[in-house]
């Protein structure tokens, strides 16, 4: 998820047009530094496109560091990338090199005298993109427990409420899922539901997933299937995904951007489907909707015959179902996503249709996560 400055002032876009746009909005107090740090950012920016990527990972490289990337932080000591890049080229063992990070990341605290704003609260950029980069790494290393404590300790009273945040924040999110923490999963995802995220596609998947961990599958394949009304590319990203019995890679840089969103929104919690019950899980959901989509064109043009069957609308008159129908309210799980007062102020229907749905087992958003 792209991280965005939410001011609407934005005058020099260098560092997007050589690949960095999150250092757009940097002020520097030293036009000096402004301009070392640029020619830094070029160095680095050209060294990087030059060279084969998976020189990192070949451990018969050149021991010695590459000269650009000690020339670009000669230039400028705020070129954390390319600090960066030089504790992964080192070959030292992973504990040497997280040491290292941590290291960086107490070092650039200093960093005080560049100014960025989030649009809400004004915050150093740097020390915010090292703990991003250290949280990933502990998060893809399955040390669940390392990314709520480097958060709650580096981030002090962050929430939803700063767009900025969010994709920190799912990081947290997930790993409290992982370990098995579910009051603070559901502590931190009301956040999330009251800060307008409630039909994101990462909380839907969070509550997908939360109750597949509470083995409540009927809620999660409700969850499921708001999903899909939310992004109708959520059954051929899994379809793409899910072969035989195991998850694959399938994004690359020219997928479709409704792809690479997915995949952004499902790789949280990927780590889970190597779990058989989950997978199976989420794979009969998958199955059981490819089954019904042939249904699909003949449910669109006439929906009311299909909720004649559902047991939801059991004592529903044709009006009744005719309204809801055309306020897209057309299986039980639909309301899961709409207090009471929104589907009464939505559709037009009276309270004593909401109390038959609710005899008939329909339940409406009420501010609970589950």
């Amino acid at each position: 998820m792209k991280k965005e400055n939410l001011s609407e002032n934005k005058k020099d876009l260098f560092f997007s047009e050589i690949g960095f746009p999150q250092y757009d909005e940097l002020v520097f107090e030293n036009d000096s530094e402004n301009r070392n740090f640029k020619k830094s950012m070029i160095i680095y920016s050209e060294y990087m496109k030059s060279i084969d990527q998976n020189i990192f990972n070949d451990k018969s490289r050149d021991r010695r560091i590459p000269a650009k990337l000690d020339k670009a932080i000669e230039f400028s000591e705020y070129n954390i990338e390319a600090k960066i890049a030089i504790i992964n080229y080192m070959i030292a063992p992973e504990y040497y090199k997280l040491e290292l990070l941590c290291e960086l990341k107490n070092e650039v605290k200093e960093y005080n005298d560049v100014k960025f704003s989030t649009g809400i609260n004004e915050i150093n950029l740097f020390h915010y993109e090292v703990c991003e980069y250290i949280v990933k790494y502990f998060f893809n290393n399955e040390m669940y427990k390392n990314v709520i404590n480097l958060i709650d300790d580096e981030f002090e009273n962050i929430s939803f409420d700063d767009e900025f945040y969010t994709e920190l924040l799912f990081y947290k999110l997930a790993s409290y899922l992982y370990i098995g923490e579910l009051r603070e999963f559901c502590d931190l995802l009301i956040d999330a539901n009251n800060n307008d995220l409630r039909l994101d596609e990462f909380i839907l998947i969070s509550r997908l997933f939360f109750n597949l961990v509470q083995c409540d599958y009927n809620r999660a394949e409700g969850f499921f299937t708001e999903l899909m009304y939310e992004n109708d590319s959520v059954l051929d990203y899994l379809n793409r995904v899910m072969v035989d019995d195991k998850m694959i890679e399938i994004c690359t840089s020219d997928e479709e951007w409704e792809i690479w969103y997915l995949d952004y929104c499902f790789k949280f919690y990927l780590g889970m489907l190597s779990n058989k019950y989950f997978f199976n899980s989420l794979y009969t959901m998958v199955e059981d909707q490819n089954s019904i989509i042939e249904l699909n064109a003949e449910y669109e043009k006439d929906p009311i015959a299909f909720m004649k069957e559902d047991d939801a609308f059991n004592g529903l008159d044709e009006e009744e179902l005719q309204i809801l129908a055309d306020s897209k309210y057309r299986c039980k799980y639909s309301f899961y996503f709409s207090t009471r007062w929104e589907v009464l102020e939505e559709t037009g229907i009276t309270m004593s249709t909401i109390r038959k749905l609710e005899k008939n087992g329909v339940e409406f958003f009420e501010d609970e996560i589950r």
